[in-house]
């Protein structure tokens, strides 16, 4: 494993995004802490072999890269600038929102891939120790915060921390140990596919299309290097049912849209369908006195907001500063970074909530039934706890 140190200050389980924007910004604000972030997987490999699902990132991103430091060397990595979303919803005529009219101008669609390594290169570059193919095999609770065994392969080894973010995904794995509860809204998936165009092919758009049907909606977009994403959003047992995980099912069901299916024209699947997780999510209590979780583990948005990777950078940045009042002795940090967690979790419902509700032409089908029923009974905003910030382990 080849540790720097036994002892950390912060801790950190998961190498995404959130969690490389809380050790960025930790150690911007303290160059000196020795922070520590643990990720299971290898580290992310950049190309055509390494597609992954979350590649829009917004316009207003630009102000948190900025405020992470990170913003001169995100420009020069050239990704593609996306320019505005089209959506067929509520009705079947297609309506353009362009960026061109926002005040934070053109958002980005990435190579996930390379925008992971990005992060990974920009917290080595600020000195933070990481290490792959390592899991939290165990941890208790200590006078200084807390004894941690790591594990690598078939190596173990024991250190001290006096801080974790669970940084880990929706599994919100460190903090679901410590008895915090995961609220789960909906069962929404994606079933998705990638493919690629031939070199030189001209693009028909280079934003994010949403199509809605009777089913849910499909949501497709250009990448980098010629490559296209195409996912259909439904619910897990409809899916199943509907046996959209076969590539021919899959396929049968884009050529019948009326817009999705024509930005595929000229293009060749690269590799089978996937299924992937994509409902809401929140955790409560989000923080104890020295445990935190942001990203998906804190909460996770139905991809109809396209602000995931948003939430990443934004939770992790909010995070560290929670865990330097920590470190630094200051009071009421962590209640103020919940306050700001909660207050984001009843924007994204309510903004939830209007836009599903703008879809009215499939009163009878089971996906948008559910919806309905889901947004009119969601009073999860009233139900979450007052964590007790003098306990490290809460049994809700």
């Amino acid at each position: 494993m080849n540790l720097k140190h036994n002892t950390y200050d912060v801790l950190i389980l998961g190498g995404g995004i959130a969690a490389c924007s809380a050790a960025i910004a930790l150690k911007n604000n303290a160059p000196d802490l020795k922070v520590l972030l643990v990720e299971r997987k290898p580290r992310v490999k950049r190309g055509k072999d390494a597609l992954r699902i979350g590649e829009s990132l917004s316009a207003h991103s630009f102000r948190y890269l900025q405020e992470l430091g990170v913003w001169d060397a995100f420009q020069k990595e050239g990704f593609d600038h996306s320019f505005g979303t089209s959506a067929a919803w509520g009705n079947s005529q297609m309506h353009h929102n362009e960026f061109l009219f926002s005040p934070f101008g053109y958002g980005w669609n990435l190579d996930r891939a390379a925008f992971d390594d990005f992060m990974i290169r920009e917290a080595i570059e600020r000195e933070v120790d990481i290490t792959f193919k390592t899991y939290l095999k165990s941890s208790k609770e200590v006078d200084e915060g807390w004894e941690v065994q790591l594990q690598k392969g078939d190596h173990r080894e024991t250190l001290q921390t006096k801080f974790i973010i669970d940084a880990t995904g929706k599994k919100a794995a460190f903090a679901s140990a410590q008895g915090a509860t995961k609220h789960k809204v909906d069962n929404l998936v994606g079933v998705f596919r990638f493919y690629e165009f031939p070199l030189g092919h001209a693009k028909t758009s280079q934003g994010i299309l949403i199509e809605s049907d009777e089913k849910g909606w499909w949501y497709s977009t250009h990448l980098s290097k010629g490559r296209f994403l195409v996912a259909y959003m439904t619910d897990a047992d409809m899916a199943r049912n509907h046996n959209l995980k076969e590539d021919i099912v899959f396929e049968e069901h884009i050529n019948v849209t009326r817009h999705t299916c024509l930005r595929l024209f000229g293009a060749k699947p690269l590799g089978s369908v996937a299924l992937g997780a994509a409902h809401s999510q929140y955790l409560e209590p989000m923080a104890s006195r020295n445990w935190l979780a942001v990203g998906d583990a804190v909460m996770s948005y139905d991809p109809l907001s396209s602000l995931g990777m948003f939430k990443g950078l934004s939770s992790g940045l909010f995070g560290a500063y929670a865990v330097m009042d920590v470190l630094k002795g200051v009071s009421g940090g962590i209640q103020k970074y919940e306050r700001l967690m909660h207050s984001q979790w009843t924007s994204y419902s309510e903004k939830r909530t209007s836009y599903y509700n703008e879809e009215t032409r499939f009163p009878e089908s089971p996906f948008w039934q559910r919806r309905a029923s889901v947004l009119q009974d969601d009073t999860i905003n009233n139900q979450l706890h007052k964590p007790n910030h003098h306990e490290t382990s809460i049994a809700i």
